[in-house]
């Protein structure tokens, strides 16, 4: 048993992003067999996602890891009568979708048995696939599930060429990342938010938040280049400080088995031209995060988790898919009574910071690394002189956390 939310009696569900492919005039039998194929990837490198409920002998909500089943993908035998205009129309939020939905797991009492992840596919009328990743208990937020759905999506495009789902192809990823889309009053409400209010409730945190620096010289990040010539040393950098953050989260009291992080987020259409720290927030509902395992990324060498970033970067960067994840402040709030807090990475690409580069082959770029709850956000640019400084709000106890990283103080140190 894995109790992670003690004393709950009921279990929380979340539907995560849509997703959209263009099936290449193949048979969907054909496109679902590859989603099918990356899904079961995903499960196994993290088996509690194909875990069913069940009730302790508290009457909490549990999983029971005994019981690891497959996650078949649903799918839907009629075409989903939504056209291409119409969702460029509505904007690509969730709540204007509601035939998407009809076919999942609706809100029930009756937990024992109920599967973790929920997966079904649909076939539009415009001829895409929409993919709606449903996630219980423990992955029971928008950030897990748009996580899960985006390492989905990535495990599908490392298909070969002759796959109905190669990344190369013309799609209608493509075509809706050219939306343009108007700023959401939920935006403005993230701006008033005081996020100390909100801490992740199931950590031990301790102390008050206060800003600090942290600078990994040109030469550190040189010799992390040095162990592995095939990652950038930005990228290896961005390793670095989500396996120390990720180690933080543990020494803390997290339990939770994985952890997710973001990837590029496309910051085009309103990209700022300053940061305060506390509520830089960019186009914070247009993350393409990443997912993976608590133990891949604490177990594994610094190089494989790096490879894994520069991959999803390599793969997410390109398509730029944007997706509008309803009730945006309610995202933050909710991950921030989870015990796992993520720190997410962004590409911003119109801020001039000429000697960063995170082998995707594009235009250097800044990066920033922030979590979902506000404090713990970090933002890192160029020192000028091939290093990186990162501005962060974090609690006493987390900071104690990351200088007693000797990993993380191996490259990185503390300026203030």
């Amino acid at each position: 048993m894995d109790k992670v939310f003690s004393g709950e009696a009921v279990f929380r569900a979340y539907i995560g992003i849509l997703w959209f492919f263009d099936r290449c005039d193949q048979p969907l039998d054909s496109v679902v067999a590859v989603i099918q194929h990356a899904v079961d990837a995903v499960v196994q490198q993290t088996p509690v996602l194909g875990g069913v409920l069940c009730t302790d002998a508290k009457g909490c909500v549990a999983i029971d890891s005994t019981k690891v089943c497959s996650v078949v993908v649903q799918r839907t035998l009629q075409p989903v009568p939504y056209t291409l205009p119409e969702m460029k129309e509505r904007g690509f939020a969730q709540s204007q979708f509601p035939l998407v939905f009809d076919a999942l797991i609706g809100p029930t009492p009756n937990v024992d048995g109920l599967s973790v992840l929920n997966i079904h596919a649909m076939e539009l009328q415009c001829g895409g696939l929409v993919l709606a990743v449903q996630c219980h208990h423990i992955a029971a937020d928008a950030v897990a599930a748009a996580a899960i759905a985006q390492t989905i999506s990535n495990a599908c495009n490392l298909q070969p060429a002759e796959s109905p789902l190669w990344s190369d192809r013309p799609s209608i990823k493509k075509m809706l990342s050219s939306h343009q889309s108007s700023p959401l009053p939920s935006e403005l409400h993230i701006l008033s938010t005081d996020y100390s209010k909100h801490p992740a409730s199931n950590l031990q945190i301790t102390g008050e938040f206060v800003c600090r620096q942290i600078k990994i010289t040109g030469s550190a990040l040189q010799q992390l280049k040095a162990r592995d010539s095939k990652c950038s040393a930005n990228t290896l950098a961005m390793a670095l400080i989500w396996r120390a953050w990720t180690r933080a989260l543990v020494s803390h009291g997290s339990t939770c088995p994985f952890t997710y992080s973001g990837g590029p987020a496309d910051m085009r259409n309103r990209c700022p031209q300053s940061s305060n720290m506390q509520h830089y927030i960019g186009n914070f509902i247009m993350p393409m995060p990443m997912f993976a395992s608590r133990d891949f990324i604490l177990k594994y060498k610094l190089q494989a988790v790096a490879a894994y970033i520069q991959a999803d970067f390599r793969l997410a960067s390109l398509g730029g898919l944007r997706n509008h994840m309803d009730n945006a402040n309610d995202v933050m709030i909710h991950l921030a009574k989870t015990d796992a807090p993520a720190v997410t990475f962004s590409n911003m690409a119109q801020l001039p910071l000429y000697d960063m580069e995170f082998g995707t082959g594009l235009k250097p770029v800044s990066v920033q690394l922030r979590s979902f709850d506000a404090p713990y956000m970090m933002f890192a640019i160029s020192d000028g002189h091939g290093g990186l400084v990162v501005n962060t709000t974090l609690p006493h106890s987390i900071y104690e956390a990351f200088i007693n990283d000797t990993e993380f103080s191996t490259f990185a140190c503390f300026v203030y």
